[in-house]
Parts: C-alpha cells; structure tokens; sequence
C-alpha cells in the first residue's frame, strides 16, 4: 500500500505544478470576473467528474470482490458507463440554458461544453478504476500526469487564439478524451463474456457513491449566484489552491478505497486504516495550513497577480473550513465500502446544498463560517458512528490518537 501511496503522492504534486501553470495563466488572460464565471463553469464540470467516480468506485468494489470475473465484469460496466453518460448527457443538453441561467452566467455556449464532457467523464472514470481494483498506480498515476500536462498545452494554445472561457474548458474536456483513447487501450479486453451486475446492486452501490462526489465542489459552484462577480473571483482564486489540499487526500483516497472494502471483513485491522488515513488527511492538512502562513502569500501573488492578492487572507481559514469536509468524504468511502449509514450519507448532501440555496450568505467569511461548522458536525457524527461500530464487531474501542 506505501508504494501505491508514494505513487499517487509524486503524480499529485507534479499534477499540481502543472495545474498552477495552467491557473496562472488562466487567471491573467480572463480577470477576475470572466475567471470566476470560469471556475463556476469548471467547478459544475469538476462535479460531474466527481459523480463519474462512483462509476469507478462500483467497479473497485465489484472487481475486488469478484476479482476472478474482472474483465466480465469490466465489459458489463463499460456498457452501463456509457449508457449513464449518455443519459446524463441528454438531459444536460435539453437543460443546459436553464443551468446557465440558475448559476448567473453570461457565456451560454461555454456550457454546453458540460454535458460533452459528462458523455467523456463516465467511461473513463470506469477505466481508471479497473486501473485501481487491479492495483496499476504506476500507470494510473503517469496517465494522470499526462492528462493535466495536455490540458495546460491546450489551454494556452486556445487562449491565445481567443477562446476565452469556452477554450480555458475545452481543454480540460479534450485532455480527458485522450486519456480515455490510452485507457481503453491499456485495459483491453473489449471482447468476450459479460458478468450482468444486477441492476439492484448498481443502483444500491450508486446510492452510497453519490453524495462523496457531488458534495467536493458545492461551495464553488454557488459563488457566482450568492457573492458579487469580482468578490467571486477572488473566491476562485484560493479556493484552487484550498482544493488542491482536498484532491491530494482524494488522490490518497484512491488507494485507501480499495483496502476498505478488502478489509470490510477483518475490522480489526480496517480501524488501523482507517485511524491511518484520519491522522494522514488531518497532518496535511495542518501542514498545508503551516506553509501558507510561513510562504503561502509570495505564492499566491506569483500564481494569480497583484489583482488577486486581496483574497490571500482568507487561504487559511479556507483550508481549516475544508479539513472536515474531506474526513467527511472519507467516512463516506469507508461507510460505502462497509453499506452502512446511507441515510446519514445523505443527510450530509442535502443539508449542505440547502445551506447555499437558502442561507443569506453574503460575504466569504460568512461563506467559509458555513463549510467548516456544518462539515465539523457531520464528522462528529461519523466518528461517533465508526467507534461505535467498531465496538460492535470487535468488542473493543479503538482510539483515534
């Protein structure tokens, strides 16, 4: 597992120097204002590509509880992946003004980019996670590298030539794309035997993926509906860098995922991991928080510009607001792989979301006071609810210290 770790831990850092470059260059051709109408667009796109996950995570779940059936069951998913994208595509496209106007946005055609990308993001969530259940994160860590490296290529080749918020997407789209064209030809295997998933199981195992992958980016998503336009580009700018912290540890999470389900049955030893994985995210996490207050500003000031300096306050207190939300996103793994608690998974959805369409959040302190408190209960409860099972199945309290 510490290799797989080292692994996705170079790709992550090399994925996000490449990902500053493209960042310090997006920001400085649009301004703040087109730049957070583009990290709306980019944030409704980076959920998308977090439900697409789900797709990957049920044939983690699938293929390492079956694993003698894995390419049957790879083809029977590859099949249900496309048939979800295009289904999702659809109504994305019969939708897509409505979305435009809901969200406050002025470039109609940068959205329909969303649902060309949700018909792209589907199957290949499915690739890389055959990559994963098969243990590949060699592979699964330099295709990821090279797919952020042909973004930050396009992106400045479309910017230059004008393309504005349209092009700054596209290129995220196109470079997903690629990769899929290299992972369905690494993976193979397109012929022979289907093992049918009941569609009961599917949708059961969906239910449980679901709320980790829309909840990542909801605070970006509603910026330009509840703050003023240049306020939310401001928002934009370190909520990338906040984000960064987060995808590392679902980077992690990638490898920690396949070890919860192998070792739902063994208790025991999945409370070591799972105590692992808490410590590792929280040591990150207060890491990040100690190098942004020691060197984070001269960063930022070369990452975004002089116009965006102004929002480097806020960088800490961000990332303290994002701590528990991504534990949060782990206990949804963990009580994924064990299917336990959906209700509770759900709750966490919905009462967030209810928070940006209904609080009267007006202001970024408000707006960062709202992700940590209502991230901080939740994680409470989960805690509490993980001890507690586990002093069910092994009669023994484990400590989180």
């Amino acid at each position: 597992m510490y290799k797989n770790l080292s692994y996705v831990t170079l790709s992550f850092f090399y994925v996000n120097l490449i990902g500053y470059f493209f960042h310090f260059y997006v920001s400085r051709k649009l301004g703040p204002v087109f730049y957070g109408e583009f990290m709306v667009l980019y944030s409704v796109y980076l959920t998308v590509a977090n439900v697409s996950v789900i797709i990957g995570n049920v044939a983690i779940k699938e293929i390492v509880e079956n694993f003698e059936r894995k390419y049957e069951i790879l083809r029977f998913l590859r099949i249900f992946s496309l048939s979800v994208g295009v289904i999702l595509s659809l109504l994305l496209i019969i939708n897509y003004k409505l979305l435009a106007r809901f969200l406050n946005l002025q470039d109609v055609r940068s959205v329909f980019l969303i649902p060309i990308g949700t018909l792209i993001l589907f199957p290949t969530s499915l690739e890389k996670g055959f990559l994963q259940s098969t243990k590949q994160f060699g592979f699964f860590s330099l295709l990821n590298s090279f797919e952020l490296t042909i973004r930050l290529v396009l992106a400045v080749l479309f910017l230059y030539y004008g393309l504005a918020v349209f092009g700054a997407l596209l290129s995220s789209i196109l470079s997903v794309l690629i990769s899929l064209f290299i992972l369905v030809y690494k993976n193979g295997h397109l012929k022979g035997k289907i093992s049918k998933i009941p569609l009961k199981n599917l949708l059961y195992l969906i239910l449980y993926t679901s709320p980790g992958g829309f909840i990542i980016y909801l605070d970006s998503v509603f910026i330009k509906k509840t703050l003023d336009p240049t306020i939310a580009g401001l928002y934009a700018s370190f909520s990338v860098l906040g984000k960064a912290v987060l995808l590392l540890c679902l980077t992690l999470n990638s490898v920690f995922f396949p070890e919860f389900v192998f070792l739902k049955k063994d208790f025991r030893k999945m409370v070591k991991v799972v105590r692992k994985s808490n410590l590792l995210v929280s040591l990150i996490f207060v890491l990040s928080i100690l190098g942004v207050l020691l060197f984070g500003k001269a960063i930022f000031a070369l990452v975004f510009g002089k116009q965006y300096v102004s929002a480097f306050k806020y960088l800490p207190y961000y990332l303290g607001a994002l701590l528990p939300l991504t534990l949060n996103v782990y206990f949804m793994s963990i009580f994924t792989a064990l299917e336990k608690y959906l209700f509770l998974l759900y709750a966490n959805f919905l009462s967030y979301l209810l928070g940006f369409l209904f609080l009267p959040l007006k202001t970024i302190n408000q707006y960062l006071l709202y992700v940590g408190i209502i991230n901080l209960i939740f994680y409470l409860l989960y805690l509490f609810l993980f001890i507690k099972l586990s002093q069910e199945r092994i009669n023994k309290r484990p400590t989180f210290s």
